[in-house]
């Protein structure tokens, strides 16, 4: 919630500006009504645009195909299941936490997924 901010114990999330505009409107629309004045201007709400579905699955959504797929084959290879895990490299993070994962050892460049496998 990047744009929430404490307030008691709930929770508040800044309106964006399209609903913003939205609730004047609609209380535009109920002075109207009351006073049978047409009241000040209206703001223009623009419609949403519609999302485009993507037809190429996100890198996570592979990653997650892979290790579904690992869970089902992996006896095949001999291996335990835990060979195949992630290594949490990506992602934001804060200079804190940053600091602290490179002191501990992560480096950039390192692949998303390892597997190991032993070699006589």
């Amino acid at each position: 919630m990047s744009n929430s901010i404490p307030f008691g114990r709930a929770r508040y999330r800044a309106k964006s500006l399209r609903q913003t505009r939205a609730d004047n409107n609609a209380a535009l629309d109920h002075y109207s009504a009351l006073t049978g004045n047409a009241g000040p201007e209206r703001a223009i709400v623009a419609p949403k645009r519609a999302r485009r579905a993507s037809i190429h699955p996100t890198e996570s959504q592979i990653q997650r195909a892979v290790i579904h797929w690992w869970r089902l084959a992996h006896a095949r290879f001999g291996l335990p299941e835990t060979a195949l895990f992630a290594v949490p490299n990506g992602g934001a993070r804060d200079p804190i936490a940053g600091s602290m994962l490179k002191a501990e050892g992560v480096r950039a460049g390192v692949s998303d997924l390892l597997l190991l496998v032993p070699r006589g």
